[in-house]
């Protein structure tokens, strides 16, 4: 008889773990909705933090080249 009591309360240990993991989730999952309704689609401040992490100079230098192939596409001899 001391064996069943023990086997149940395993499960029972199991259950709570398995429902308290569940309910973490939950709230995991609905704190991560939230926070996506907050960001905006399309934020200038992203742009702004990826021009800045990539530095002045090579900026300048890749848009430079962006003018000259532009410059070169629009007056080609073809």
């Amino acid at each position: 008889m001391g064996l069943a009591n023990e086997e149940t309360t395993k499960e029972d240990n199991d259950d709570a773990k398995v429902e308290q993991a569940f309910l973490a989730t939950s709230e995991f999952k609905e704190s991560g909705e939230a926070l996506d309704l907050k960001r905006k689609t399309g934020d200038l401040a992203v742009y702004k933090y990826y021009f800045r992490s990539v530095g002045l100079l090579p900026m300048a230098v890749f848009m430079f080249f962006v003018l000259v192939e532009l410059f070169a596409e629009t007056f080609s001899s073809k």
